[in-house]
């Protein structure tokens, strides 16, 4: 973070120990896999310091969870469609329209999957307790979350609401102001729980649109993975939408959400588990209108953005042909919540 005493790196190699007392882990399943955080821990133990970490999933440890986890899978890859769509541009429709979905696998049943999904769960959890037991503070961004975490045994959880970055002032002008398109903004990693299809099927319907994708890759995944560069193939057919997978500094990707008109947060939350996006604090940090669906994820700013009613298409393409201007709740938000002024759960100040 930027506050007074604090430094943020990306590599433990980057670390003064010298002067550092404690290392604070943002930890996400997908960025962090278990066989890195057992070397940050050595590392901690190593170089005597305290590890902090921020959960920003955490995983219900129960039967109940794993359950409906199971039983949404199977409903959704039972009710799944395929999706026709158009651009709402002038050009000729492509002769490939349907967004390309993951190659097909063995699945060996409902039994299998059933199997493959508790293995997966079963991992989850004890990644978790790893986390829990090795850990000298863990702080979560919803007071569910941090409930969960102490009926799991840990009693020293913290629950701060996520902070955002601070960005210096400047002027923040719109894309083209004058180009009679409606520019929508999207940012986050290329993740099955982000809902592509409905942002751009939403986006197809409205005139003169134009959709801007800031969707990198998890870098743990090693690559991209082969429904991605299905996705990426499909999406350059049309000329509306200009899609990004690099993984850009967090100031560019707040300077490029700023100027669009508004931006878009739409997820689909994997069930059994508490999550809190970090992206949308981009969104926030950005200070233009924000539109996104009603889950957990964004509970907190329910008085601060617009959410959805519902996740029908046509309420989706009206929020956004309709967005509020309005961003002074975003803006003061964006003031009051950044990392100089959480508590100091250092302990430093």
């Amino acid at each position: 973070s930027d506050a007074t005493g604090y430094d943020a790196v990306r590599e433990l190699e980057e670390i003064n120990v010298r002067t550092a007392k404690i290392l604070h882990l943002q930890h996400e399943y997908s960025i962090v896999p278990e066989p890195m955080f057992v070397e940050i821990v050595r590392f901690c133990e190593t170089h005597g310091l305290r590890l902090f970490v921020t959960l920003h999933r955490v995983e219900i440890a129960s039967w109940r969870a794993f359950l409906t986890s199971f039983i949404t899978a199977v409903v959704k890859k039972l009710t799944r469609k395929p999706i026709e769509q158009n651009g709402p541009t002038s050009s000729p429709k492509p002769a490939s329209d349907s967004l390309p979905r993951k190659t097909a696998r063995p699945r060996g049943g409902l039994i299998g999957k059933a199997h493959r999904m508790f293995r997966e769960f079963r991992s989850r959890i004890s990644y978790q307790a790893s986390v829990l037991k090795n850990s000298d503070l863990v702080i979560a961004h919803s007071s569910e979350a941090a409930q969960e975490l102490r009926r799991q045994g840990n009693k020293d959880v913290r629950m701060i609401p996520h902070p955002l970055k601070s960005f210096s002032d400047k002027d923040r002008s719109l894309r083209r102001k004058d180009d009679g398109c409606l520019h929508v903004g999207y940012f986050g990693f290329f993740a099955p729980n982000k809902d592509f299809r409905s942002m751009i099927k939403a986006c197809a319907t409205i005139p003169n649109c134009r959709l801007h994708l800031l969707a990198s890759i998890p870098e743990a995944l090693g690559g991209i993975p082969e429904y991605a560069d299905q996705f990426v193939t499909w999406v350059r057919q049309f000329e509306w939408i200009d899609l990004d997978m690099q993984f850009l500094p967090l100031e560019e990707v707040v300077d490029r959400l700023s100027g669009n008109d508004v931006n878009v947060y739409l997820t689909v939350p994997p069930p059994g588990g508490y999550s809190t996006s970090g992206s949308i604090r981009q969104y926030l940090a950005a200070g233009r209108p924000i539109v996104a669906n009603q889950t957990f994820m964004v509970s907190d700013l329910a008085d601060v953005i617009t959410i959805l009613p519902d996740e029908k298409l046509d309420t989706i393409a009206n929020a956004i042909r309709n967005f509020d201007p309005d961003v002074s709740r975003i803006v003061k938000y964006a003031e009051e919540h950044t990392w100089e002024k959480i508590p100091d759960v250092y302990g430093l100040q």
